[in-house]
């Protein structure tokens, strides 16, 4: 996939918002990664709404020299029983081989999943490392990403999330388009995705052809 050098235009991404998120649209303040690649994308643009196409590029990627991939994600206050990443399986050098989830009632932007932000009765190991593989994501209509959901059990009162994707084992960073968190289980993403696109039509029909 050719680095794209310019930030993406909104409109040629695929918006992916979904009720009860989390994480959806917190500043940068509240984010930070192990590493940014430096082609126009930042760990803001993994909690955008928004994952990348064909001919746009967008999400957190980590530099292509990064031996621990990390994400950390603060700015809510809830417990957390779905996380959903969007990862893009058309592009395998950049897809990550595991993840591992960690949390805390902190809020923190710490990338040290050894540190008491992480540990005792502050917060812990959310999941364990599990393996990723592309076969598992089916992107979405017109993107080039596509969910994967995890059940989890993160108490009322967490306030932070950390990611570890590992070292990057191809000669490039990975690319995490997008990444949610939700305190109840969420609808599937194609469903609402296409139930969002079947409202649009009712209205238009119903705005096209109603009796004045």
């Amino acid at each position: 996939m050719a680095l794209i050098s310019a930030l993406p235009a909104q409109a040629d991404l695929v918006n992916v918002a979904t009720p009860g998120n989390l994480l959806a649209l917190l500043p940068s303040v509240d984010l930070k990664a192990s590493s940014e690649a430096n082609f126009g994308t930042s760990p803001s643009q993994a909690v955008d709404n928004l994952i990348n196409t064909a001919s746009t590029d967008n999400g957190q990627i980590f530099a292509n020299n990064d031996t621990d991939q990390r994400l950390a994600i603060t700015g809510f206050d809830s417990k957390v029983l779905d996380i959903r990443l969007f990862l893009d399986p058309t592009d395998p050098g950049r897809f990550p081989s595991s993840v591992t989830i960690f949390f805390s009632d902190f809020s923190t932007t710490s990338l040290n999943s050894g540190d008491s932000n992480y540990t005792g009765s502050n917060g812990g190991q959310l999941l364990p490392k599990t393996t990723l593989t592309p076969g598992s994501i089916t992107p979405l209509p017109g993107a080039h990403s596509g969910p994967i959901d995890f059940l989890v059990d993160a108490p009322a009162g967490t306030q932070t999330l950390l990611f570890d994707f590992g070292p990057e084992t191809s000669g490039l960073g990975v690319r995490i388009a997008e990444v949610q968190a939700f305190a109840i289980t969420p609808e599937p993403a194609l469903a609402s995705l296409l139930l969002a696109g079947l409202f649009a039509v009712a209205l238009f029909v119903f705005r096209r052809y109603r009796v004045p």
